[in-house]
């Protein structure tokens, strides 16, 4: 397994899927990425995707960014969210990816800076290097995102 860090924008990553987490009825870390991906989040969180925890909602990725997917992933709700939970929907994640014979991922950390003060700053990197790896063992290559 190969895990990457890197500090790019979400939409420029070659990759299969961007994985971008999000928490129930949280606020929305994702408002400043293309106008395009505003809009299919907009459109799906209205429609399917609340954010439960380890819900997932696989979208073909507009035309504008690289990533050819959008894989939605479930926090829960923001105020019980802790670092188990953070690394079971990273498993559920790159669980689902890869039944779906995808290769490389790539994941959004951006979620992590709205979280509520009681994750400790190594709590929230350790859950995000969770997510990347999800404690899975399958050979994806993941990008993990710090903005």
């Amino acid at each position: 397994m190969q895990i990457l860090l890197r500090n790019i924008k979400e939409a420029d990553c070659a990759c299969d899927a961007l994985i971008l987490p999000l928490a129930e009825g949280g606020p929305d870390p994702y408002a400043d990425l293309k106008p395009s991906v505003v809009r299919l989040l907009a459109t799906l969180q209205k429609k399917e995707f609340k954010g439960r925890h380890n819900e997932v909602l696989l979208s073909p990725a507009p035309e504008d960014i690289s990533p050819a997917w959008v894989l939605l992933v479930g926090l829960g709700k923001k105020e019980a969210l802790h670092a188990e939970k953070v690394r079971q929907t990273g498993g559920k994640a790159l669980t689902y990816l890869r039944d779906m014979g995808m290769k490389k991922a790539a994941l959004s950390a951006r979620v992590l800076e709205t979280m509520d003060s009681h994750l400790s700053i190594s709590s929230r990197v350790h859950s995000s290097a969770c997510i990347s790896s999800g404690n899975t063992g399958h050979r994806i290559t993941k990008r993990l995102f710090l903005q």
